[in-house]
């Protein structure tokens, strides 16, 4: 068997495998009817070279790709001659040596694949550091409250001190002296009291900037936690995902549906830019409460029991 040399990438190359899931492979195997595409359907989109990977042949009631004559077949395409490579059914060559990208056929129609949201690895990140910045701006905030209280009662102070010298001040037993040194405790005592005010305003600002900040971050986690993950239920409506899953733009699962894979293929081969996908993975959902009925409740119906079961023996009785 030939083999081809593994060379060094100059430059990664974009490669896309396409799979059908294990229920799709069965039921072609079976001859069960279903929404599935074969891979003889999905040869369409295959751009490698059928002589070296192999073609797509029937075998044992399905399409497959044929075994390559060639080992590590997967190195004959280079990144600088293959720079987008899209593999139908690819074997264990590309993963183990190219480590490429793939999206993965269910059996079900997209609007019946749902699934619960969880907050990409991003939105993961941004959550853990506005966390942090919620808890920093909200020491800043207390920190800053603390200081107005204090400088609030510390000029309280000084300006009843500084009333208290210039009533004194009034009296008329003071000699010249004493008047002087009353004159430097007040003279004093304002400016120590224009320095306090001065500090206030600081703090002041410190506390509003923190307020306006920490109030800004409570608002995008609310936004964050409500809409990207999905897990709190708003006014009996949740968001849930929908026809397509797909995990830091490395695996995608879709539903059954020839567009719907198209659209996936494109979307993969962008970096996953959302301006270049027409699909929206996200459905509001209504969810009915569950009516709850407190007789049913094991607890109410020992109560009841309990209850009756007294009155029975105050009758007796």
């Amino acid at each position: 068997m030939f083999s081809f040399v593994v060379f060094s990438q100059e430059a990664n190359a974009e490669i896309i495998g396409i799979t059908l899931s294990r229920t799709c492979l069965q039921m072609e195997k079976n001859n069960v009817t279903s929404n599935c595409p074969t891979y003889k359907d999905l040869e369409q989109f295959d751009n490698t070279i059928k002589s070296v990977s192999g073609e797509i042949v029937k075998e044992d009631g399905a399409w497959t790709r044929e075994h390559s004559k060639y080992k590590n077949h997967c190195n004959f395409y280079h990144p600088s001659a293959f720079p987008l490579v899209i593999v139908v059914d690819p074997d264990g060559c590309w993963f183990r040596e190219r480590g490429i990208k793939t999206i993965t056929i269910q059996a079900i129609s997209p609007d019946k694949m749902l699934y619960k949201l969880t907050a990409d690895s991003e939105l993961a990140d941004r959550l853990k550091e506005l966390t942090k910045d919620e808890r920093e701006y909200f020491e800043d905030k207390s920190e800053a409250e603390d200081l107005v209280d204090r400088l609030e009662d510390n000029i309280e102070s000084k300006e009843k001190e500084i009333k208290r010298l210039r009533d004194s001040l009034k009296e008329g037993d003071k000699t010249s002296l004493e008047k002087r040194n009353i004159n430097f405790k007040i003279k004093f005592a304002v400016d120590s009291l224009q320095r306090m005010k001065d500090d206030l305003k600081k703090e002041e600002s410190k506390f509003n900037s923190a307020s306006t900040k920490l109030d800004r971050i409570k608002d995008e986690l609310t936004k964050i936690k409500t809409e990207a993950g999905s897990r709190l239920v708003i006014n009996g409506t949740t968001n849930l995902g929908v026809g397509r899953y797909v995990e830091e733009c490395r695996e995608a699962t879709v539903g059954a549906n020839m567009t719907l894979i198209t659209d996936t293929i494109n979307y993969m081969i962008s970096k996953c830019d959302k301006d270049q996908t027409e699909f929206d993975s996200r459905k509001t959902t209504y969810i009915d409460p569950t009516p709850i009925n407190i007789q049913d409740h094991k607890w109410y119906q020992y109560m009841k029991w309990l209850r009756e079961a007294v009155e029975r023996c105050i009758v007796r009785c």
